[in-house]
């Protein structure tokens, strides 16, 4: 029932209460029964001629509560709806994800400052809300380290990429383990759009286009040459090949996998003699070599040749030969 008015003029009624709350212009008190609010399909729902704002209803179709904020009608989010903050079950891939249906980009916020970006395009930014690349990593690193570290979940090792560092004028690809950053790899990122930079291993200070602090090695390629021609001879990509085994005396009438200034060593490691052919067009004219005597050279027994790659001329040129 009504509650008993004491005045003509009340502001408030209540119904199972005669004393309704002083905040509500109507108090609804029951404990066995409750608020049934206007229910409707959502053709109905959208047929409402110039709805109020905050106007309710339940739509049946969706089984959602519905309000109209003056431009829409917006749902109650329920957890078989919305995400829940302790997570949610019964989620489907094809159906159920987070983020927008709209072209509009989505911003991820913790203390209110965005930090991650994820354009309409699908690109992801990380401190920057406009990334230029799939994955674009803005900060300052911790002193020492990278912008970005990778690790692996057991050990701690990985690798760091970046920036080493606030203020960094170079750029870096570290090893790293569960306490510091080991095998740095560094590239000079200080000239206009990082072009023709310099890089460098061991050291930040890179003053030729490759710089190594340390020692270089060149792993070897072992191999087999035939006795007489031995035609477009395969380094298998190598830089050091060792030839391990000939039955007799054989000739190197061309080298493959040549590359504009690409360094060789070529070591004969057997007993016997090795010739180096000039200009034969046994080999195809790509992997010719040019002895620069004009002639054939040739070892006695052991030896080694070194060649560079010529792209200009197309052909090895033959820079020393030890026996």
């Amino acid at each position: 029932m009504l509650a008993p008015k004491d005045r003509a003029c009340a502001q408030n009624a209540g119904i199972g209460t005669v004393s309704p709350n002083a905040s509500s212009i109507l108090d609804l008190t029951s404990t066995t029964l409750g608020l049934l609010v206007p229910r409707m399909t959502t053709a109905q729902k959208t047929a409402i001629t110039s709805p109020a704002t905050g106007l309710l209803v339940y739509d049946g179709t969706l089984n959602l509560f519905y309000y109209w904020n003056s431009s829409a009608w917006v749902p109650f989010q329920s957890s078989a709806t919305g995400w829940s903050l302790t997570g949610n079950a019964g989620t489907v891939m094809t159906t159920n994800f987070l983020g927008t249906t709209d072209a509009i980009d989505l911003h991820i916020r913790t203390k209110d400052v965005e930090h991650i970006a994820i354009t309409k395009g699908g690109y992801m930014g990380v401190d920057t809300m406009s990334p230029a690349s799939p994955l674009d990593v803005i900060r300052n690193a911790p002193s020492g380290y990278g912008t970005a570290v990778f690790r692996t979940l057991t050990s701690g090792y990985g690798a760091e990429i970046g920036g080493v560092g606030s203020y960094s004028t170079y750029g870096a690809i570290r090893g790293v383990n569960s306490s510091g950053a080991t095998a740095d790899l560094y590239f000079n990122s200080t000239l206009p759009g990082g072009v023709d930079g310099n890089v460098s291993i061991a050291n930040t200070a890179p003053n030729t286009k490759l710089d190594v602090s340390g020692d270089l090695a060149l792993r070897r390629y072992d191999t087999t040459a035939v006795s007489g021609n031995n035609n477009n001879f395969s380094t298998n990509g190598y830089s050091f090949v060792r030839i391990s085994s000939a039955s007799a005396a054989f000739t190197i009438t061309g080298l493959s996998g040549g590359a504009d200034g690409k360094i060789l060593i070529l070591y004969n490691a057997t007993t016997q003699n090795m010739t180096i052919a000039n200009a034969s067009s046994s080999s195809t004219a790509a992997n010719e070599i040019l002895t620069m005597s004009g002639a054939s050279v040739s070892t006695v027994g052991a030896g080694c040749a070194e060649f560079i790659y010529s792209g200009t001329d197309t052909k090895w040129i033959l820079l020393s030969l030890i026996q």
